[in-house]
């Protein structure tokens, strides 16, 4: 009979342990499922912000644009360790062309167009920016970003003359 009963002690704690288990196992499935679930709504957004962005250039690609060159930007990367930086110098694109020429001659909005260009610049990692894609990434990125900027006419291409990671 002592024997029958050690078992029964001890089988109280094998209930908990199980039970502290499957509690745990629910936590970590609902936190990825969570995680999951806000990574693929993040890759829905930039994927139609992409698509928005083209849908508004598209008529606008029918009319002559202007280029408007921007000074060159030099700037820290969004390194832990804060030794990299990213020299750059682009051009935008801008339909039309008199939209262009108002923004090349409007001191304020090309303050405006660089202090969101810097921005951008500064968010971005190394890893980021060292393969083509994270370029591409990048290009849409400004073009968006500029784009809101614009009362009219649109930003139809980034052109980089000047793309120095280190």
């Amino acid at each position: 009979m002592a024997e029958d009963k050690e078992p029964t002690a001890e089988e109280p704690p094998k209930k908990k342990s199980k039970l502290l288990l499957f509690v745990l196992i629910g936590v970590v499935l609902a936190g990825g499922g969570a995680a999951a679930a806000f990574l693929m709504t993040k890759d829905k957004k930039a994927a139609d912000a992409v698509e928005d962005s083209a849908a508004t250039r598209a008529p606008a690609a029918e009319e002559k644009a202007g280029l408007v060159p921007l000074d060159t930007f030099l700037v820290n990367l969004n390194d832990p360790a804060g030794e990299r930086y990213m020299k750059v110098t682009m051009r935008l694109t801008i339909a039309p062309e008199s939209v262009a020429d108002k923004t090349k001659d409007d001191e304020l909005q090309l303050a405006r167009i660089r202090d969101r260009v810097l921005t951008v610049l500064m968010s971005k990692t190394f890893a980021e920016l060292s393969d083509p894609l994270g370029k591409e990434s990048l290009r849409f990125e400004i073009q968006g970003q500029v784009d809101t900027l614009l009362d009219q006419g649109a930003v139809q291409d980034v052109f980089f003359s000047e793309f120095v990671v280190q």
